[in-house]
């Protein structure tokens, strides 16, 4: 097997449509093979019939897309399910089948919103058609003896 010397590396990195041993343009790459961040290809001369592998590395990132994000005003608007100290719906005054009620959620509207996904956003969990809230803080506990009436 042939070895690349410094000179002939440092030119095939400025050059890589030509062999590093004979300058032929004639060489054959086959697929990327991708294994977590790094990537390479097995490359070969047709001309001189040397053989090596390319070695790549993410330089950068291009047309990356990030959805814009429902506005704190406007997901308030939309999801009026939310129990929040701030917010209480309707159907967080009815009882459990336990005889207790649901408790808030979250404190603040703001800590609700900080802690859900909507669903122009990903990942957002399978089947999901509203929002998905994870990390409920539960600021009075899970459940209550009597129904929350504090907020709006």
């Amino acid at each position: 097997m042939k070895k690349l010397t410094y000179a002939q590396r440092k030119a095939y990195l400025k050059d890589s449509n030509l062999c590093p041993f004979c300058q032929s343009p004639d060489i054959v790459g086959d697929e990327v093979e991708i294994a977590g961040r790094r990537a390479s290809q097995e490359v070969s001369c047709s001309a001189c019939e040397a053989s090596w592998t390319d070695v790549y590395k993410l330089a950068s990132v291009l047309h990356a897309y990030q959805p814009e994000r429902i506005s704190f005003e406007d997901a308030k608007t939309l999801y009026v399910h939310r129990f929040t100290m701030e917010h209480v719906p309707a159907w967080a005054k009815k009882p459990l089948q336990s005889g207790s009620f649901p408790a808030p959620h979250f404190r603040t509207d703001r800590e609700w919103y900080d802690n859900t996904k909507f669903p122009d956003e990903r990942p957002v969990r399978p089947g999901t058609k509203g929002c998905y809230t994870t990390g409920h803080t539960f600021p009075l506990g899970q459940y209550l003896d009597a129904p929350y009436l504090g907020g709006s």
